[in-house]
């Protein structure tokens, strides 16, 4: 799932203590969901913590072995 958003608000579940930053994210989550019996039973779900945080300015890109350090396109 591609997610991409600009910082506007808190998001304590994502960003625990970050305050709103004004800045556009471009994040990629995977979400893996287990069924028994035709009901969920367990979800996992996976992002690229770097991702978010190097465009909002909170982690130095210099070293990534990652694309954080390429802003999202419009």
């Amino acid at each position: 799932m591609d997610h991409l958003f600009t910082h506007t608000i808190k998001m304590e579940h994502i960003l625990p203590g970050v305050e709103p930053t004004g800045r556009r994210v471009e994040a990629v989550f995977v979400v893996i969901v287990g069924f028994k019996v035709q009901k969920a039973a367990y979800e996992h779900i996976l992002w690229d913590q770097a991702s978010v945080l190097v465009p909002l300015g909170l982690l130095d890109p210099k070293g990534l072995p990652s694309l954080a350090s390429v802003p999202p396109q419009s």
